[in-house]
C-alpha cells in the first residue's frame, strides 16, 4: 500500500507547513 504520490504529498506538507498542504488539497481535488 505504498503510493509515490501520496509520499509526495507527505514530505511537501512537511517542507510548507499548512499553507503549502492547502494548496496541495486544492491541486488534489481540482483532479
Amino acid at each position: 500500500m505504498f503510493d509515490p504520490k501520496s509520499h509526495c504529498v507527505v514530505v511537501a506538507g512537511a517542507q510548507w507547513g499548512d499553507e503549502g498542504k492547502g494548496k496541495v488539497v486544492d491541486v488534489l481535488t481540482e483532479q
